[in-house]
């Protein structure tokens, strides 16, 4: 987590660590929690970085509500990269299996294909970090509605 640091602390996150501890294998998870939405990271001592989890924050959870009838709303790596238009870029990808299996297209280290994948969101982040938070609410209101068949 100490690698990410320095491309979304200056950016206004913040790092909380939540659990460490052992299920199936040694684990730590937490957040970089920002103003508009986090970013939740677990790495496994089995298998290291697990596909980052982006998630909207409780403050704004009324307007977000009236927008699209979710008071909170989470979403994978993936599904935020091609609703920002990253599709055919980004490293970082999940295979679809579970357990999770998360590969770099390119074969690098996972941190160093997240790494990547931050430097293509950082601009969005300094600009427009509502478009996140937008792509965030509408990949899960397209799952909740896939889940229920709605």
């Amino acid at each position: 987590m100490e690698r990410l640091k320095p491309f979304l602390v200056p950016r206004g996150f913040t790092w909380r660590l939540e659990h460490v501890g052992v299920a199936m294998g040694a684990f730590a998870n937490g957040f970089f929690v920002g103003e508009h939405f986090s970013i939740g990271l677990i790495w496994r001592e089995s298998s290291g970085l697990g596909l980052p989890n982006y998630s909207t924050d409780r403050a704004n959870a009324e307007r977000d509500s009236i927008v699209t009838g979710l008071r909170a709303a989470n979403t994978g790596h993936d599904l935020v990269m091609e609703g920002l238009g990253f599709a055919g870029t980004y490293r970082l990808r999940w295979d679809g299996e579970l357990p999770t299996s998360v590969y770099s297209v390119t074969g690098e280290p996972l941190v160093d294909a997240f790494i990547a994948d931050l430097q293509l969101l950082i601009p969005i982040i300094e600009t427009r970090p509502q478009d996140i938070r937008r792509v965030i609410l509408e990949a899960h209101a397209a799952w909740v509605r896939k889940l229920y068949g709605k």
